[in-house]
């Protein structure tokens, strides 16, 4: 049942919403990841950036669905990128040849698979000192997602029955955090003497396993409840951490994965804020009034909480005048129902200071 879960997800998902749980079977493996990409332009056909125990540097582009030759030929310029532009990173050594690797959660045609061995062959038999290009597929990215969420699985009904909630649930409504929270100190985070490497899997294991129980927030681009979601995952490690006497630093690779994970969910939700300048959502008729008014202090108060982490991170920062006029325009809307609506006004007034 939970391998049919996890294919479904494999299957139904796209390769943004893949990425970070490829990182951590990476991670899994003994890799560090120094880079994972917002899916923007001048990227170089490079989604992940990875490095091993010997310094051997590895670059995987991450795509979606099935490739056949007609899809090759559209993707193909990127794939070259791949192989023959060399890494650019602090890290990394310029002049040093990495392994490139095409990862798709569909299957690539045979046909296609005959041009990447010429590719391949071709650039061996002429010397040109390129980047030497393997396939990961669907078959192969799931046997590899299924062996690394090991055993942190629900093995008791109750805690069977709340996965199967949280995995269908609609996704276009809040998350249940406490539902959330208790499924991963049950299921992953229970086990608190464990070695160190093992407790490593335990982290590694959640962040899969949250990828992909929340496709239906994916799928219905619910990026509050992901930004949710991913910040109760952080606080969940960051407390086991804690009981298993690992330090922030050793937790680095998977914080950073998160934190830019989060940061693209909430850029994600204010490019659809700034399309739309309205908060109404779903059937018209039922929206408005005080929903209106708590969703725009919602949405408002976490992306100027986002604008403040950013300023935090860069010195050279600027907040965005969009933002602040969006704000200001707002003013009227919005609304003050308790002290949980404390955290957005605080950050809203100091995003307006």
């Amino acid at each position: 049942m939970i391998e049919r879960a996890i294919e479904n997800w494999l299957t139904n998902t796209n390769e943004r919403n893949y990425q970070i749980a490829f990182c951590h079977v990476l991670m899994q493996s003994g890799y560090k990841i120094i880079y994972i990409s917002s899916h923007r332009p001048l990227e170089q056909g490079k989604d992940i950036i990875a490095i091993d125990e010997n310094r051997e540097y590895f670059a995987y582009q991450l795509k979606t669905g099935n490739i056949n030759l007609s899809e090759w030929r559209k993707i193909k310029g990127e794939v070259m990128e791949l192989i023959e532009l060399p890494i650019v990173h602090p890290s990394c050594d310029k002049t040093k040849i990495h392994k490139s690797f095409l990862v798709l959660n569909g299957e690539i045609t045979d046909e296609v698979r005959l041009q990447i061995d010429q590719i391949n062959e071709n650039n061996i038999r002429l010397k040109k000192g390129y980047s030497y290009l393997d396939v990961i597929d669907k078959t192969t990215l799931l046997r590899e997602f299924v062996k690394a969420q090991g055993s942190f699985m629900p093995k008791e009904l109750e805690d069977f029955n709340v996965f199967l909630e949280l995995f269908l649930a609609d996704g276009s409504d809040f998350i249940n955090k406490e539902k959330l929270f208790s499924f991963f100190n049950k299921t992953v985070f229970y086990e608190t003497s464990m070695q160190k490497t093992e407790a490593f899997n335990s982290i590694y294991s959640s962040v899969i396993i949250l990828s992909y129980l929340l496709n239906t927030y994916q799928n219905k681009k619910n990026y509050y409840a992901l930004f949710e979601a991913w910040i109760i995952l952080a606080a969940c490690i960051l407390r086991y951490a804690k009981k298993q006497g690992i330090t922030k630093e050793d937790l680095g690779n998977t914080l950073y994965l998160i934190c830019e994970e989060i940061n693209n969910i909430l850029l994600s939700l204010k490019e659809e804020t700034y399309q739309k300048r309205v908060f109404l959502e779903g059937n018209l008729m039922g929206d408005g009034g005080d929903i209106y008014k708590a969703r725009a202090t919602i949405v408002l108060g976490v992306l100027a909480a986002n604008e403040i982490f950013s300023s935090l991170r860069k010195k050279d920062y600027e907040l965005h005048n969009q933002l602040l006029i969006l704000i200001k325009e707002n003013m009227k809307n919005m609304s003050f129902w308790g002290e949980s609506a404390f955290p957005y006004f605080f950050t809203l007034l100091n995003t307006w200071s």
